[in-house]
Formats: C-alpha cells, structure tokens, sequence
C-alpha cells in the first residue's frame, strides 16, 4: 500500500494523530489490514489535475472491529491529493472523515 505514498506524504486517519512519511503510514496499513473485518470500498465523485497535481474527492465505506471484536460499518469521505513524481502519481497527503 505504500507504494500508493510518496515518501514525505501525510496519512490523516479519523481518531488517529497525523501520519508523516512511509515507516508510519506503513504501519498505520498494516494495522488496519490485520483486522479480519476489514474491507474498505472507494467511490471517487471528482477529480482534477493541474500540471503536477491533482486531487480526488469522494465517499467510502467499510467495516472494521470494535473494542468488542464485532464487525461495524461506517462510511465517509475522503480527499487526497496527488503530486506528480519521477513520472507517477503519488498520493502527498491523504484524509478522510467519518459520517457522523
């Protein structure tokens, strides 16, 4: 997942503290895909690309584990934001927000 990343990128997750560079967002990945319930579906609504960047815009939803261990949905929305890199589009920051 981290090859999505650029090397200086930001990972802001919902009631997590920013994420700066690959080892954390890494970590926070690897985290994540550990919980057997997780499963995460993106639905980009807009993008947009001006010289060697770009953004998408757009919903998800997913379920993960609670305290509990039990299976909970969710769903939000996200931004992230791509700088153009060695010829690839890396994402250079990346946050999403729950629905409340």
């Amino acid at each position: 997942m981290t090859a999505f990343y650029a090397p200086n990128a930001t990972l802001m997750n919902p009631q997590a503290a920013a994420m700066t560079g690959l080892a954390a967002i890494h970590a926070a990945w690897r985290e994540i895909f550990a919980d057997p319930n997780f499963a995460l579906n993106f639905s980009a609504s807009e993008t947009q690309i001006s010289g060697d960047l770009a953004y998408v815009r757009g919903t998800y939803n997913g379920t993960s584990s609670n305290a509990a261990k039990q299976a909970v949905t969710g769903s939000g929305s996200y931004v992230t934001v791509f700088r153009k890199l060695r010829g690839h589009w890396l994402a250079v920051a990346d946050i999403s927000t729950p629905d409340r």
